[in-house]
């Protein structure tokens, strides 16, 4: 799983560093303590009980998969779960660009997490 994952976050980080380049706002200074948390309340209230643990078993599995790479903590927009034929299918959404203090999606900054029913991450697709 981690020999995906880490070619996805390098391009996803790759992509990023090219979007600075086109003209992209950078991240502003008071926005780099903050952490984009990808699910508000309202959707919190929202989900079910395996549907927020498939959330939470999928954001784990990224923040730990960016601290064994030694790279920053994503930053997330959003988290969609599904329930699928094996388990979970989580669709997380990063954030692209920072657009005058606000985070914003950008084109391939996503990924699909497939999680079991024994909450384990078996797949990870990047975004295209």
């Amino acid at each position: 799983m981690t020999r995906w994952f880490v070619p996805t976050a390098a391009l996803l980080i790759a992509a990023g560093c090219i979007s600075e380049r086109v003209g992209e706002t950078t991240v502003p200074a008071e926005a780099k303590g903050l952490w984009a948390v990808g699910v508000s309340p309202e959707q919190a209230a929202g989900l079910a009980g395996d549907a927020a643990k498939a959330v939470l078993v999928a954001r784990a599995y990224l923040e730990q998969q960016a601290k064994n790479a030694n790279a920053p903590q994503p930053q997330f927009l959003g988290f969609d779960p599904s329930p699928s034929h094996s388990g979970w299918d989580v669709r997380v959404q990063f954030v692209g660009v920072w657009r005058n203090g606000e985070p914003t999606p950008g084109p391939g900054y996503f990924a699909m997490l497939q999680i079991d029913r024994q909450w384990k991450v078996v797949r990870v697709r990047g975004g295209a």
